[in-house]
Order: C-alpha cells, then structure tokens, then sequence
C-alpha cells in the first residue's frame, strides 16, 4: 500500500514537471516567433488607436492628432523594414521589440496628455513633462533606428 502511494506520487511530480517544462519551452518559443508577436502589437494597437482617435474628435487639442499621424508614419516604416529584413530573424525581433515599445511609449504619451487635459491643480504642467520626458526621449530613439536601418 505505501509503495503504491509512494509510486503515484512519484508519476505525478514527473508528469507535472514535464508539463511545466512543456509549457515554459512553449513561451519562450512563442517569444521569439516573429508572427506571434506582431499578432500581439497588431491586437495592442486595434485597442490603442481608436481611443486616440474618439479623443482626437471630441477635444480641441492637435496633439491627439499629431499622435495618431505619427503612429501611422512609424507604422509604414515598420511594414517596410519588417519585409527588408524577414529572413534576418534577430535584426527583425529587434524591430518588432522597438515597434512594440513605440507603441507603450506613445500610449504612455497619450495618458499624460489625457492627465494634462483634465488636471486642474497647480503643477499640471510640471507634472505633464516628468511623467512624458522618458517616452519622448524612447520614442525619438526608436524613430532614429528606423530610420537608419531605412537607409541602410
């Protein structure tokens, strides 16, 4: 009887192993598969960009504009170095990865524009910098290697 238990409990921290061992191999294999990341950024931006574009038609301010013009920009230029480099696989999960922080870092922009335009208290504007100096900064820097790699 305590050699059947001892047997069952051995075949199931086996077979629970292999299951996690499985599944983290399946992940890290989905990771650095360049179709399913681009589906993931694809499902990212469909919920980001209608957003900015309702906040475009009911506000007086152009940046919600600026922003939706500027993603469809970096977009094209991330279709034209997707295709240029589909068969150099680390050069274009390096570029899904800056398109992907692209698009968090303007969304990050949006939110603190969306901040500003409600923010009534002293110190919005002050605010408004620190919370988008980094994603600026990020997002010239991507825009930078895109364009580089554009002329390369």
């Amino acid at each position: 009887m305590l050699f059947n238990l001892i047997f069952a409990l051995s075949v199931c921290f086996i077979a629970d192993f292999l299951w996690r061992r499985y599944k983290k191999n399946k992940q890290t294999k989905l990771l650095s598969d360049p179709d399913f990341l681009i589906e993931q950024i694809q499902e990212k931006k469909s919920k980001f960009l209608p957003t900015v574009a309702r906040s475009s038609e009911n506000s007086n301010w152009d940046v919600y504009g600026e922003i939706l013009n500027d993603v469809d920009l970096v977009d094209s230029q991330f279709l034209q170095l997707k295709e240029r480099y589909v068969h150099d696989k680390e050069k274009l999960l390096n570029i899904i990865k800056d398109y992907d922080n692209y698009l968090a870092s303007q969304s990050t922009l949006y939110w603190a524009w969306r901040s500003l335009d409600v923010d009534l208290e002293e110190g919005a504007s002050d605010r408004f910098d620190a919370e988008a100096k980094e994603p600026r900064i990020r997002i010239g820097e991507i825009k930078k290697r895109f364009d580089k790699l554009s002329k390369e």
